[in-house]
């Protein structure tokens, strides 16, 4: 027997084995057909033979051919889908009990271009380089400047961190500045729930003298490795601010930032603490990695290790290809409608609800409820987009045009986000629920106060309500009053808006004058053919949350510093 032949007898398994299940309902299948075929050539058994060749139509010889293929083919679909296996797949890498934190500096300072491009740059490529070392243990991503935050918390997926890495910048941060306190106080809190001893790796461009005593209390205090790796010079550099500009200090003159060799003897005494300069070769990050894996626990026992396995059942599409291709020849494609009906049985998950929205349909097998919903919403079928769609953004935005503003508004209202809030104040404003819009506006500007759309709608808004109506007080809890406990207030009130788009009655036309000369900021419903001939143009919402992962870390950061902005310690310098 060969090692090829050795190694699939004594490995060989099933990835998926709940879907053997599958030869159920094939062998019920196989049964049907041959049992109704032996049942129908019974009696042709008690004919005489000199009278059978008068009385009997023969078929062809091939005639059960079609039925076996069939069967087969089934066959391999089942073994297929259930995912043979047997051989591992060597990840050459041990499982760790500890953790790694990275922590990239983001201050201005890193822009410096003394190490080309630049520090930053050159730091997020030390980063990548230690991750395709593959240092066998969970890592967490943490960006530092006047305050620290956590880019992506602890996750064996490295090819992740690489992804983020490529949009981390000074710009997503909320405070300038280096504080070298934050950070060490955000990860004491990603540590704490460790069991045991984890490590540091810290790339920056400078030990300031200030904070030896910091570092000195930390290292003392805790088991946790810290390693530095020092992204810059002796010589400095000024830092860039546009392509020909500098950064300036408070009196004019240019700031340059180098590397303060007289400190680094001082924290390289530190217990736990490693101070390592960057080098063009890899041999920084090997020293790094040898230093973190020194004292860490690592899972060595055989049972324990991360086992992963190559699936073959790719392998099974070719015969069975290739038997489809019979199907070709007349007279054998009588039962392909039941090979039709039995591919939801591998193709779905489980699902009894029933519902329209989330019963399965043959398209589920090659596109998603939102890919779907995209498509309706792109042919303008909003009301069949709203059902399909499961993100429930995309699905107020269907509502919303196909002016269900009541239905809109319910579901806007539980996105408790600066868009969901904007939409919000859109659905009540096109309900004429003036001060309620008002209130939505302002709770997306608590969040997002780089709003401007929000705060031009409330000014919008305020010259539409009649000077002796005063804007009646709304708090949180009324609003879901009149989202929730009185729908039919909302009902009637969607139902005149209805009226009017279909009468277009004076009182609309006399609204729509201020409106229509901002009409992309604000829309109102006014009935008028100006309004309708224009309404494709408008940018009515927030089409789509921004899929910039940039984007996203600067409005993330920037909500988790208002919320501790009264903990966090200014930093000195501003770079």
């Amino acid at each position: 027997m060969t090692d090829f032949t050795d190694q699939i007898v004594r490995n060989f398994h099933f990835l998926r084995p709940e879907l053997l299940w599958g030869l159920v309902p094939v062998f019920i299948l196989t049964m049907f057909l041959f049992r109704k075929t032996s049942s129908e050539d019974k009696w042709k058994k008690d004919i005489p033979d000199h009278l059978a060749r008068y009385l009997v139509v023969k078929g062809k010889e091939n005639s059960k051919l079609p039925r076996i293929l069939m069967i087969v083919i089934l066959l391999i679909a089942v073994f297929g889908v259930s995912g043979p296996a047997w051989k591992e797949i060597d990840r050459g890498e041990v499982k760790s009990k500890s953790s790694l934190i990275i922590a990239i500096d983001l201050s201005r300072s890193m822009l410096a271009t003394d190490l080309q491009p630049n520090r930053l740059d050159r730091a997020k490529k030390k980063i990548i380089d230690l991750l395709n070392e593959k240092p066998g243990m969970p890592v967490a991503l943490v960006g530092f400047a006047g305050s620290a935050h956590t880019i992506l918390h602890f996750t064996s997926d490295y090819n992740t961190i690489k992804y983020l890495l490529e949009y981390v910048s000074p710009k997503v941060m909320p405070l300038k500045g280096t504080s070298i306190k934050s950070l060490f106080e955000l990860t004491d809190s990603l540590f704490k729930p460790m069991e045991t001893p984890g490590a540091i790796l810290i790339l920056t461009d400078d030990l300031p003298a200030e904070d030896f005593n910091l570092v000195k209390q930390v290292s003392e205090n805790s088991k946790d490795k810290i390693e530095f790796l020092l992204t810059a010079t002796p010589g400095g550099s000024p830092i860039p601010i546009s392509n020909n500009a500098f950064l300036k200090d408070d009196k004019g003159r240019t700031v340059t930032t180098s590397l303060n060799t007289n400190a680094i003897p001082n924290f390289a005494k530190l217990t736990n603490v490693n101070i390592n300069l960057i080098t063009l070769d890899d041999s920084d990050i090997k020293m790094i990695l040898s230093n973190i894996k020194e004292n860490l626990e690592f899972e060595n026992k055989e049972n324990e290790k991360n086992i992963e396995w190559e699936d073959y059942g790719y392998w099974f599409i070719i015969p069975a290809a290739l038997l489809l291709l019979f199907w070709s020849r007349k007279g054998w494609a009588v039962y392909w409608i039941i090979l039709i009906c039995l591919i939801p049985y591998y193709g779905c998950s489980n699902n009894e609800s029933g519902t329209s929205e989330n019963k399965f349909e043959f398209v589920d097998l090659w596109l998603t409820k939102d890919q779907q919903g995209q498509n309706l919403f792109d042919n303008a079928s909003y009301m069949k987009a709203a059902d399909k769609f499961e993100s429930p953004y995309w699905k107020g935005v269907s509502y919303y045009k196909a002016k269900q503003f009541q239905t809109a508004a319910q579901i806007f209202y539980r996105i408790k986000s600066p868009e969901g809030y904007f939409n919000l104040g859109m659905c009540m404003a096109e309900l004429e629920n003036w001060s309620e819009a008002i209130f939505a506006f302002q709770e997306a500007l608590k969040l997002n106060p780089k709003l401007e759309r929000a705060e031009y709608n409330i000014t919008e808004i305020k010259k539409l309500i009649p000077k002796k109506k005063k804007i009646e007080l709304v708090t949180p809890q009324s609003l879901e009053d009149k989202m929730f406990g009185k729908s039919e207030e909302l009902d009637q009130e969607s139902e005149k808006q209805g009226d009017k788009e279909e009468t277009g009655g004076e009182q609309s036309q006399e609204q729509s004058g201020p409106v229509q000369q901002n009409s992309d900021q604000l829309t109102f419903p006014d009935g008028s053919e100006q309004q309708q001939q224009t309404d494709d143009q408008k940018d009515i919402l927030f089409k789509q949350m921004s899929d910039d992962p940039a984007v996203f870390l600067t409005r993330k950061f920037a909500m988790q510093y208002r919320k501790n902005i009264k903990k966090i310690e200014r930093p000195k310098n501003k770079w």
